[in-house]
């Protein structure tokens, strides 16, 4: 029997005036693509790389290249009763099933405002299964309900019938949030159903079928601690991230509220990974404690770069800085001049004893003025300190990444000598550094000596990295995994997010157990 095929499009203009911009359409994206990857690389289904600016040439590319074997077809974004939204315009109903023709899929999931319309088209094509809202849907909640129904879809042996009614069950699909968008449409012609997503069919056989088959699995094996996907050297890096902890309490609490780090690293160097597994030890193993964590290694459905804060030379007040991190981490822009009083009433920060937060800056837009921004953002966003108790939360821990190419960069061209040492010299007099006295340093840089981040570049650490964590895994897996991580233009170098993404998606499956 052929592997079933997926092909998933969304499209986001942020040029449309009577459109807004859908915030929440990414991580829908993303952790779809998580899911669905695990599966690719099980070898399970086939599954094209999905189209996230989609305009109507490129969905027929698409199309085409599938030719008669597409199983699931997903759309996200704007949408109503007989339009959805791509980046070129409006794609009607009739382009869809023109497209459709011939093809049959067992599942077309319309994700978007109001695409009941579509269901008796679909159906009379020959599509078995449609998933359709019969209402505006928020944002927000159809990014929601999206990624429930395929976290139950994508596990072995769950029917159609199942994963939707999951979907339902855990998704409360009708209540809005003010500060969402509507993914378009208007009210159709069934605006009372009881759920505004709905799960259409002709045959009842269809509710049965299950994308995953069981899996046999043969062989214990122990489990791998994600840790192990990071790759940078850690140890070097600790005894300097420690120190701002207290932990002679018995917990691992800041000495101070609000703390900072900057790491300088390249690009394939990956300074977050190191970030993300300093915090992954201190905090996000302990499944006690309670964080918000923007690039958590422990939950797959965020990709590491769907809540870091990127700055640029733009970036030249503290104001400007503020109002980027507050649209991260609420999913709003505001006005207002966002004191770290109101950073700190927002109720995921309120209610969490951490939060993390990454920011990305190339080196080469580290102008005077951006420093200063940076410099006076740090002395500003610190709420008092006097009283101050270890029980006293949230603590915010910001890493500042800058990123550093050192053959590309102007630091290399016109200030020969140690050029992260001149990076780092105007933040080592800021007046926040006290490399004595970590508790009462407000900034610490954790490249201690000046050095780049020590990071692999060689095919034989990886190699290494497999013998020793995966020794389980098929050869052919390695090497697949292996082959698609050199950087094409530097073959002895490893893109390490890259590298780190894949690693802890290995790790996961490994660490799943299978059906029996």
């Amino acid at each position: 029997m052929s592997k079933p095929v997926i092909f998933i499009a969304s499209a986001n203009p942020s040029t449309l005036d009577d459109e807004p911009y859908l915030l929440a359409l990414k991580d829908e994206i993303k952790y779809i693509d998580e899911l669905l990857s695990e599966l690719e690389l099980n070898e399970e289904i086939i599954y094209p790389t999905p189209s996230t600016e989609t305009d109507s040439e490129g969905i027929r590319k698409a199309f085409v290249k599938i030719s008669q074997n597409l199983t699931v077809f997903h759309y996200c974004g704007h949408a109503s009763q007989t339009n959805f939204t791509l980046t070129d315009g409006s794609y009607s109903q009739d382009q869809l099933l023109t497209l459709l023709s011939g093809k049959k899929p067992k599942l077309v999931f319309l994700n978007g405002c109001s695409t009941y319309g579509y269901v008796e088209g679909l159906l009379n094509a020959g599509v078995e299964a449609v998933i359709a809202t019969s209402t505006a849907v928020p944002d927000g909640q159809a990014s929601t309900f999206a990624k429930a129904f395929y976290f139950s879809f994508t596990r072995p042996l769950r029917t159609l019938q199942q994963a939707f009614y999951e979907a339902v069950s855990t998704s409360n699909v009708l209540s809005g949030k003010p500060f969402t968008f509507l993914r378009g449409g208007f009210p159709t012609e069934i605006p009372d159903a009881p759920c505004a997503w709905g799960l259409y069919y002709n045959q009842p056989e269809v509710l049965k079928w299950t994308l995953v088959s069981k899996r046999v699995h043969t062989e214990k094996i122990p489990l791998i601690d994600r840790q192990k996907a990071f790759l940078c050297d850690r140890d070097q890096y600790r005894n300097v991230f420690d120190p701002s902890f207290n932990l002679s309490q018995g917990l691992d609490v800041l000495y101070r509220p609000v703390q900072h780090y900057l790491i300088v690293g390249e690009d394939y160097q990956s300074p977050l990974g190191l970030a993300r597994k300093l915090v992954y030890e201190k905090i996000t193993k302990n499944p006690d404690r309670i964080y918000n964590y923007p690039f958590d290694p422990n939950d797959r459905r965020r990709d590491a770069d769907d809540m870091l804060v990127k700055l640029n030379r733009a970036y030249d007040t503290p104001l400007k800085i503020r109002r980027e991190l507050y649209k991260i981490v609420k999913g709003q822009d505001d006005s207002t001049s966002l004191s770290v009083e109101e950073f700190l009433a927002i109720p995921a920060i309120k209610n969490s004893q951490y939060t993390i937060v990454a920011l990305q800056i190339k080196a080469d837009d580290l102008n005077e003025k951006v420093q200063e921004s940076i410099r006076q953002f740090m002395t500003e966003f610190r709420p008092p300190e006097t009283g101050m108790t270890s029980s006293a939360h949230p603590y915010l821990l910001f890493f500042w990444n800058i990123i550093f190419t050192p053959k590309q960069s102007w630091f290399s061209a016109f200030m020969p000598g140690n050029s992260v040492k001149k990076i780092l010299r105007p933040f080592r007099n800021s007046g926040l550094v006290d490399p004595d006295d970590p508790a009462r340093s407000p900034l610490i840089i954790l490249n201690q000596d000046d050095e780049l981040l020590a990071v692999p570049d060689q095919r034989k650490y990886l190699e290494e990295w497999f013998r020793n964590y995966l020794r389980h895994a098929p050869d052919a897996e390695k090497e697949r995994v292996i082959t698609r991580i050199f950087q094409p233009d530097h073959p002895g170098k490893i893109d390490v997010p890259a590298l780190e993404d894949k690693l802890l998606t290995l790790i996961e499956r490994f660490n799943t157990p299978q059906t029996p």
